[in-house]
């Protein structure tokens, strides 16, 4: 039993330092839904078993109903959440309405070089998938605009090779032609999103620019980096593409990973049959 509770406090300590690094909670009465599964999504992009996760669900479940039985919380944030064993390890994503809302609404933002960074950030997560460390640490040199390829060096420090669509590139090259130049200063290095002060951007800062985007478009959805790259996955395997080119593309060293893309295109195919087939 000792164990049990060792474990389930390790996975509660492992989920505030995920919010506190990411700035996601000033204090724990702020703790909601949508942070907890942003954490397990996070845990299954780093390849952790569904039984890990299921655990670390049920940890969550006995804190948050201490956390409201004492009177941290007003209400039990996972009060409402299926059984961990059902729809678990599915990650979230936008769906093409969402995407549609999200990127009109960054294109038709200002046209100063933050808002044209900003749009960079938002455009080249979804068209290329990328893990938002590999973003933060990019560099221009990384990019081959002719061919509209990134050289991204991913965990463990493999190289791989993602292209990018039509409006990253466009995004990209008016932030390269009319942005960057405007916040980068003497002392600015190669990465290529930069601070208004010329510093690359932390991870930290990224998170919370793509939160803004969302709430900005209108999400319902609290937006983070993480779902950009599971909508891009999910997305493409919904029209077709194999699932060895998104693990390539994904930088997935295992494809069990990326497999779990398979049930999010399965939920879609019930979603479907549910709605339309005569005798459901």
């Amino acid at each position: 039993a000792q164990l049990s509770v060792d474990a389930y406090w390790r996975d509660v300590l492992k989920l505030l330092e995920y919010l506190r690094q990411n700035n996601r909670i000033k204090t724990i009465s702020e703790l909601d839904h949508e942070q907890i599964l942003d954490f397990l999504d996070a845990c299954l992009e780093a390849g952790q078993k569904s039984s890990s996760i299921t655990r670390k669900l049920v940890s969550f479940h006995l804190f948050c109903r201490w956390l409201r039985q004492e009177g941290y919380l007003e209400r039990d944030p996972l009060a409402f959440q299926e059984s961990p064993r059902r729809h678990l390890c599915l990650p979230h994503f936008l769906t093409l309405h969402e995407v549609d809302k999200l990127l009109a609404s960054v294109s038709t933002a200002e046209s100063g070089p933050l808002a044209l960074r900003n749009r960079t950030i938002i455009l080249l997560l979804y068209s290329s998938g990328l893990r938002v460390s590999e973003l933060a640490t990019l560099r221009v040199g990384d990019i081959d605009r002719e061919q509209r390829i990134l050289r991204i060096l991913g965990k463990g420090n493999k190289i791989r090779l993602v292209p990018y669509g039509e409006w990253a590139h466009e995004a990209l090259e008016t932030y390269l032609r009319e942005g960057r130049p405007l916040l980068a200063r003497d002392h600015t290095g190669p990465q290529l999103i930069l601070s208004v002060h010329g510093h690359p951007l932390t991870r930290t800062r990224i998170w919370q620019i793509v939160r803004d985007c969302g709430r900005q478009a209108g999400l319902d959805k609290h937006l983070h980096p993480h779902m950009l790259r599971h909508s891009f996955a999910s997305h493409l395997l919904m029209h077709g593409a194999d699932l060895r080119a998104i693990q390539a593309m994904l930088g997935h060293s295992d494809i069990t990973t990326t497999q779990i893309y398979t049930h999010l295109d399965m939920q879609q195919l019930q979603t479907v049959h549910a709605r339309f087939h005569p005798r459901h």
